[in-house]
């Protein structure tokens, strides 16, 4: 059964601050999908939904649509809502049992791509900045400094850098202006262990759920969980980890030189069960965390970049 959300749809959610919800995708789809746990769309006009459906069903649905972007799935009532358009990061909503994905639109690291005579429709609150009298290049140069833009309607001088991004297939038809989609240089990273967790264990370390599964990841004394980038890179990483236990960060060691144990990713912060690290380097491709105590009781951890989208592969 189908409906289709004509009106604005409202959740009983606040706007979402919380991290840690990003969702290690299977290998299969790492190159055309990013998820995150417990989150929607804020704006659901125009929305499709379909009932008494699975994840997989679903994900097929929208993996095998032109006009959808995105789509989000309950876990509790099997609806799956469908959309033209989706976002990495802004215009999204906290909701439990809700699963969200959207389609990698233009993983390229340099080129910009350009539709001319479509936009990103109906998509407040994706609009982050209109901008008047500019030239497309200000307009590019303006959405890379601006936190969250993904894509940018133009329409001659004026520019509405947005949070949103749609495929080419699915935006809307709006002669003369254009969509330009900036590069979201996908990097992906596959995730491995060394005689620790068993791929269910793996997977709930990037369920995007913070509390601890039943079967706590318990990393031994010298114990690593790998995580190896397919081409080495010149950046950096944000390494965030959420423990079980409440003992601060002394007992975890992160770092991006496999040859060299004593170089360490830096500290950013250290607060109660979470601890976030930061990672940076010359043509690395590995990124290792560490156990230096007995056991380190691990719930979640979610590696991203400032710069790159950021997809974990299992």
């Amino acid at each position: 059964m189908i409906r289709l959300f004509q009106t604005f749809y409202l959740f009983l959610a606040l706007p979402s601050l919380v991290t840690l919800n990003r969702i290690y995708v299977e290998k299969s789809l790492c190159n055309e999908f990013v998820g995150r746990a417990n989150t929607a769309l804020e704006n659901l006009y125009g929305a499709a939904v379909n009932t008494n459906s699975d994840l997989a069903q679903c994900m097929e649905l929208c993996r095998n649509s032109d006009h959808c972007t995105s789509f989000h799935y309950n876990k509790a009532s099997k609806d799956c809502t469908t959309k033209t358009y989706g976002s990495y990061q802004g215009g999204l909503l906290t909701q439990d049992n809700s699963l969200f994905y959207t389609k990698i639109t233009n993983p390229d690291c340099e080129n910009w791509i350009d539709t001319a005579n479509k936009i990103v429709n109906s998509c407040d609150p994706c609009v982050l900045s209109d901008l008047q009298g500019v030239t497309v290049e200000k307009c590019r140069e303006e959405c890379f400094k601006t936190t969250n833009c993904q894509s940018i309607n133009q329409n001659g001088a004026d520019c509405g850098l947005l949070s949103s991004v749609a495929a080419v297939s699915a935006l809307f038809y709006q002669p003369p202006a254009n969509n330009l989609l900036k590069p979201q240089c996908l990097t992906m990273i596959h995730v491995s262990t060394k005689n620790i967790c068993s791929r269910n264990q793996i997977t709930s370390l990037g369920d995007g759920i913070l509390e601890c599964p039943p079967e706590v990841i318990k990393i031994p004394l010298n114990g690593q969980i790998i995580y190896t980038i397919l081409q080495a890179v010149n950046d950096s990483f944000e390494v965030a980890i959420s423990k079980l236990d409440n003992d601060k960060c002394w007992n975890i060691a992160v770092t991006n030189n496999p040859n060299n144990k004593s170089v360490l990713c830096n500290l950013k912060s250290g607060e109660d069960n979470l601890c976030k690290f930061e990672c940076f380097g010359q043509q690395f491709n590995k990124i290792i965390v560490n156990c230096l105590s007995n056991y380190c009781n691990i719930c979640e951890i979610e590696i991203t970049s400032k710069d790159k989208l950021v997809n974990v592969c299992i």
